[in-house]
């Protein structure tokens, strides 16, 4: 990895792909500042506090993704710190049959996984200060439609008609789809689970970050990659 990469902001950073992309730019020393920004307050403050991260400017701040206001927040801070790079990987939604989970959870799940990148896309792609987006879709979702998980592959669907709508030859606002992974994230009794087909996200981190290092080639499909 170069150091292309300075300023680098990490949405939904706490824990399975977001976790292991801030681990990895630590590690390469991919970044010169890291804001890293999720629900859960106590997991940001471990990255910060890890040995591993000395020598790093780590700007840690909580939200939850599916509160209007506190998306309001995040853009807020966002425009403060300045990022050149935001990578959002949250996302999510209940696991079952549509009808029989609670309307607020598929509210959260088109909030976090689909309205909230939508806002960050209004937001920030005039920015020219802002060189590149990436979301994380999903390959299986976006091509699948799952009884047990409705709200959220509507959502990943979303997001991929509506990256593919901005592509223009002087944005770098990219969608990054890889398959199932081995993350808390995935419910014991998931299909994928019981065939024991997961993704390691550490790897999957890896190849994130060295295809958002290279460049974007406005001719071709370069903004969307599946794994």
């Amino acid at each position: 990895m170069n150091t292309g990469l300075k300023r680098v902001a990490v949405l939904g950073a706490s824990r399975g792909l977001g976790r292991a992309t801030v681990n990895r730019l630590i590690a390469s020393g991919g970044a010169s500042a890291l804001f890293v920004c999720s629900r859960k307050k106590q997991l940001l403050e471990e990255i910060a506090n890890e040995p591993s991260a000395h020598g790093i400017s780590i700007d840690v701040f909580s939200a939850d993704f599916s509160k209007a206001e506190e998306q309001n927040q995040v853009i807020d801070r966002l425009s403060q710190w300045n990022p050149d790079t935001i990578i959002y990987c949250a996302g999510g939604g209940p696991h079952g049959v549509f009808a029989d989970k609670e309307w607020k959870d598929h509210l959260w799940a088109w909030n976090v996984s689909f309205l909230f990148p939508a806002r960050l896309i209004h937001m920030f792609l005039p920015d020219k200060s802002v060189e590149k987006m990436i979301f994380v879709g999903s390959a299986i979702a976006e091509s699948d439609n799952n009884a047990l998980s409705a709200s959220y592959g509507s959502s990943k669907a979303a997001l991929l008609s509506l990256v593919r709508a901005v592509q223009n030859g002087l944005s770098d606002v990219r969608l990054f789809s890889p398959g199932y992974m081995n993350t808390e994230m995935l419910p014991p009794n998931a299909l994928p689970r019981k065939q024991g087909v997961l993704l390691d996200p550490q790897n999957v981190a890896k190849v994130l970050l060295a295809w958002l290092d290279s460049p974007k080639d406005s001719d071709k499909e370069s903004w969307h990659k599946t794994l």
